[in-house]
């Protein structure tokens, strides 16, 4: 598992496409400040080959609760992916 920061959004994705053609069976998480006006950032982070983009801003549970598939054991990463989703796109939805 690797997880990339959010420094600089144009190195971050750099970093997702070296990552993924060097560690193809890893699991590459990044994190970002979203918003729910730039729908397209996660996008482009998760073609640049993220298995999982979750927000810098969640709370310590969130955050444990999204990272749990890939903690502690062995995760196929589509299933940890999904899971994922299940809690990060409620967040993205406009009220």
């Amino acid at each position: 598992m690797v997880i990339v920061g959010p420094e600089l959004p144009c190195d971050t994705r750099a970093a997702l496409v070296f990552l993924r053609g060097s560690l193809p069976h890893s699991a590459l998480l990044t994190c970002m400040k979203m918003s729910s006006f730039d729908r397209d950032g996660p996008t482009r982070m998760l073609d640049c080959g993220a298995d999982l983009v979750f927000d810098q801003r969640m709370s310590a549970t969130q955050l444990s609760l999204v990272l749990r598939p890939y903690l502690g054991h062995q995760v196929n990463p589509e299933d940890a992916r999904q899971v994922a989703q299940d809690w990060v796109q409620p967040a993205l939805t406009p009220a």
